[in-house]
């Protein structure tokens, strides 16, 4: 089999939560001999897509950062340059924690199968942690939005209560976000559990002679 009809007979593999559905529903009880490639696979279009989610953060830095800090420097009233100083630092925080949280998750270091294992299991508790901060941040911002109008723009606290934006995130935002990020987690539990005993599984004695290792395992 040539390089090129290999390269093509890996692509049309389904992805690895394709491939993890299909090999439980089989009950099967060693890992295929294509385990590397089908995980090599999964973890470089998870690279793909985390690549593809950074646009959101990097646009909301720009619209919001660069928004309150051309105010502050246009109009240098009091409200426009403390408005600038909170923005940055709520940036500042959610940046430094996600960057923490996402380290040694973006590629695999080697080309092995154990080393695939690891960015996966990495990159699911990682997003178990990303679901608690992200609900920490959503608190702290939304508190930090009605102290900024209680105190600078000197709302009552009926007239805070009674905004369309706090009802709007109340009542409505709130739940949903709850619900979304409950759902993510379980399935990311799910994912982590189902790694780990794929992993455990390759250090058993029996799965070596199941595995094809590729040039970077040999």
């Amino acid at each position: 089999m040539t390089e090129h009809s290999r390269g093509q007979q890996i692509d049309l593999l389904p992805d690895l939560e394709t491939w993890r559905r299909q090999w439980q529903a089989q009950g099967a009880g060693l890992p295929p001999a294509d385990l590397r490639a089908r995980v090599a696979i999964g973890t470089r279009r998870e690279t793909q897509r985390m690549k593809l989610t950074m646009i959101g953060p990097v646009l909301v830095t720009i619209l919001a950062g660069g928004g309150s800090l051309y105010a502050a420097l246009t109009f240098h009233r009091p409200a426009d340059v403390a408005l600038a100083v909170g923005v940055w630092s709520f940036l500042l925080v959610v940046w430094v924690g996600a960057t923490w949280i996402a380290r040694g998750t973006w590629r695999p270091l080697t080309e092995t199968t154990d080393e695939f294992l690891r960015v996966s299991i990495q990159r699911c508790r990682s997003a178990l942690y990303g679901i608690r901060f992200g609900l920490v941040l959503y608190v702290l911002g939304f508190a930090a939005a009605l102290l900024w109008q209680h105190f600078q723009l000197s709302a009552t606290r009926r007239a805070l209560l009674t905004a369309w934006p706090v009802i709007l995130l109340g009542p409505v935002v709130t739940p949903i976000l709850l619900l979304v990020s409950f759902k993510v987690d379980q399935k990311r539990r799910a994912e982590l559990e189902w790694l780990l005993g794929l992993r455990r599984q390759l250090q058993s004695p029996g799965a070596n002679a199941t595995l094809e290792l590729g040039p970077g395992e040999r």
